[in-house]
């Protein structure tokens, strides 16, 4: 069975941009909210979006940060080498180091939140 594609960077984007700057952005999952983008340890060419408890980021801030990583940043890979992301590179969800091969497979805008649905694929 072939794994299933992650959003890109790109999505993401254009569905953060129809939301309101100021609302909180969080995974659908236990309320836990996006961190920063990193190389992703599964392929270290694709990035990965962290996550944790405490922080909190609106759309504003994730728009910024993910706009941010387009830009010709070069970022590196988690084993060596550098690498660009583009609005094409997927965009996985794990901290720095992990590979749990969990993808995004939608970006929602509700009344009062931006929620990211996560999915992990074995």
């Amino acid at each position: 069975m072939a794994m299933a594609m992650t959003m890109t960077i790109g999505e993401v984007i254009n569905v953060l941009k129809l939301a309101k700057w100021d609302m909180p952005v969080r995974f659908a999952f236990c309320g836990l909210s996006p961190t920063k983008v990193d190389s992703w340890c599964g392929i270290y060419n694709e990035a990965s979006i962290g996550f944790d408890e405490s922080s909190a980021v609106t759309v504003k801030g994730m728009l910024h940060d993910l706009e941010g990583v387009v830009g010709g940043k070069l970022f590196s890979g988690y084993r060596g080498g550098q690498y660009q992301y583009t609005i094409d590179t997927p965009l996985h969800v794990d901290n720095y180091g992990r590979c749990t091969d969990t993808i995004i497979k939608s970006v929602e805008i509700k009344k009062y939140a931006v929620y990211i649905n996560i999915k992990h694929e074995s």
